[in-house]
């Protein structure tokens, strides 16, 4: 279908909106979808298309793709080596602001895995997913890039991905000049990209920057924040400090709050992402013995009563609910014996 691409126009190519919000990376993947559709397989169509889409958007640090083998023209092995293709001749296009300029680099670390899951995670599930901050090598430097990766499906098969990365160094500088002396805006890029919120912190863990959206988020789960952190997070900032990134995660019903603390260089950077939970998924993690607890407690029974059932002792059930209320995420024995429990074992 090579010469299909002749009579079709550049200037016709779909792109991404500029300043996109929502979901620009399955935009794109939609987008592969339907050239695949019409036939069209020329590798420099699809290249053009991630450029365009990173010219138009100057928020954006990188737009680029990574296809399973052979899946996009069946001719990988004319590509080996070739720009934006790496030995194995995969189409791996990676359009990016490396040095100021607009330049194109192969993909790498999608065939490993651990830091490559982002890959096997996108392709396997089929399913649009964020990643929190991380290190990837661009142009022999280590830049902290967060990214929105979806996957290019097409009659049920999974022909590779799509994603779209932005600079956080970038984003903590643009941020900050230009948000000096403002009112609390309502939410930013990144959050709404990424389903994230960001809060700039300085050495002496005061909120630099935050957005309305981000702070009502962390009211949700920590005492009402103003200037200061919690002591949790604070904790963790400072235990960041030239150690790398630190994790804490908080819980609130059927939901739990991951607040990730990355040390920059003057200041620190909290990344809250919000995960949300159903009672079944929580029951999952109950033990047999806890499980047994919580069958007689949504039977009404007393621990006394529980306790004379099993054969042990009251003590060791209140030890049992305490660790059942937490993997429940609930607070008492209402909530946890409204939770839902049994599920059907796995065939």
């Amino acid at each position: 279908m090579g010469n299909a691409l002749k009579v079709v126009d550049p200037g016709e190519i779909p792109v991404a909106p500029a300043r996109p919000r929502g979901r620009p990376a399955e935009e794109l993947a939609r987008a592969c979808v339907a050239l695949q559709t019409l036939g069209i397989r020329d590798r420099e169509m699809y290249s053009l298309l991630f450029r365009k889409t990173l010219e138009e958007n100057p928020d954006f640090f990188g737009v680029w793709s990574v296809w399973e083998p052979d899946a996009l023209d069946g001719q990988d092995a004319k590509f080996r080596n070739a720009p934006g293709h790496d030995q194995s001749g995969r189409f791996v296009p990676f359009w990016n602001r490396s040095g100021g300029e607009v330049r194109l680099d192969p993909v790498t670390g999608y065939e490993y895995p651990g830091p490559g899951n982002w890959y096997w995670v996108s392709t396997s599930q089929k399913q649009l997913c964020v990643m929190d901050p991380y290190m990837y090598p661009v142009a022999g430097k280590r830049l902290l890039l967060t990214s929105q990766i979806a996957p290019v499906v097409m009659d049920g098969q999974c022909l590779g991905i799509t994603g779209v990365d932005i600079s956080v160094e970038w984003f903590v500088e643009h941020t900050m000049k230009s948000k000096a002396g403002a009112s609390l805006p309502e939410t930013n890029l990144y959050e709404e990209l990424m389903e994230r919120g960001l809060v700039f912190l300085n050495k002496r863990g005061e909120v630099r920057y935050w957005t309305q959206k981000t702070r009502e988020l962390l009211a949700r789960y920590l005492p009402e924040p103003e200037r200061l952190l919690p002591r949790e997070v604070l904790k963790a900032v400072n235990a960041s400090t030239g150690a790398g990134p630190v994790q804490i995660h908080f819980r609130h019903c059927y939901s739990e709050l991951s607040v990730t603390i990355i040390p920059l260089r003057s200041e620190a950077l909290v990344v809250a992402a919000e995960t949300s939970y159903s009672p079944c998924d929580r029951a999952c993690t109950l033990t047999a013995r806890e499980r047994e607890v919580h069958h007689w407690l949504s039977q009404g029974k007393s621990n006394e009563q529980i306790a004379q059932i099993l054969g042990i002792s009251v003590h060791t059930v209140k030890n049992h609910l305490d660790h059942i209320f937490e993997k429940l995420g609930v607070d008492n024995r209402v909530a946890a014996a409204m939770a839902c429990i049994d599920r059907p074992a796995a065939a």
